[in-house]
């Protein structure tokens, strides 16, 4: 299946009453319902495939688990568009997403690492000499020195994305080796240290191809948008 070409898109919005337009600025939702109708147009004649629609029965079951939402077909009919578009972002995009998987490996690759963060330089050189003399284990420091999230999880964090991580610390994980703890360092105010757990090489799997197709269409849904705007409020 083709998508169609952008100037479809462009007469489709072009033909939305003034008034409408008009409305939907005021209020600030233009953006999003441009989407959303831009949306319906590309599902709108689509129509799944017996084995498509089984995978969608699958899919459904998965998301919807709780007994209240099983007859809620305002819920199913979301589901259902959602999962047609996905299958169309596949099926127009799916040659090369490859190709951008291989561009855009780091944010498929993720880490896992423990940190243990505080605002004296001189408590974490202490606490980095606890740990690489193995008087205290890194977990130990981190939970009884760190705060929040990283205090609960023992200074745990991930797996996140490369690409989402400051860069200097992503620095220390790709040069450091597994369980490598970093030496102190200075980020954002605080003293750092790390240890590398793992980094969870990337893999062109279903999911991520998806991803890549499903982002590819939004983008595709983004430009049409941004060109409509451009032609429509213009200043004369």
């Amino acid at each position: 299946m083709i998508i169609h070409d952008k100037e479809f898109f462009l007469r489709e919005l072009k033909n939305l009453p003034e008034f409408l337009i008009d409305f939907l600025l005021n209020e600030k939702l233009l953006d999003e319902f441009l989407q959303v109708f831009i949306k319906k147009i590309i599902i709108r004649n689509f129509e799944l495939t017996e084995n498509e629609n089984k995978d969608f029965l699958k899919f459904l079951s998965i998301k919807i688990k709780d007994e209240k939402n099983k007859d809620n077909q305002l819920l199913k009919k979301k589901l259902l568009d959602l999962y047609k578009l996905k299958i169309i972002a596949i099926k127009n995009h799916s040659e090369i997403a490859y190709q951008l998987f291989e561009k855009n490996k780091l944010s498929y690759t993720f880490a896992i690492f423990t940190e243990v963060s505080h605002k004296s330089k001189s408590l974490i050189k202490e606490l980095y000499f606890q740990i690489i003399s193995k008087e205290n284990s890194i977990y130990e420091v981190a939970k009884n020195n760190n705060n929040g999230i990283k205090k609960d999880m023992a200074g745990l964090v991930g797996p996140v994305s490369l690409e989402k991580i400051h860069p200097k610390i992503k620095e220390i994980l790709v040069k450091s080796k597994t369980n490598e703890v970093s030496e102190p360092f200075y980020l954002l105010d605080r003293w750092l240290i790390i240890k590398k757990e793992k980094i969870i090489e990337p893999k062109f799997t279903q999911y991520v191809k998806e991803d890549i197709c499903l982002k590819l269409l939004n983008q595709y849904i983004s430009n049409i948008l941004e060109e409509y705007k451009s032609i429509s409020f213009s200043k004369e």
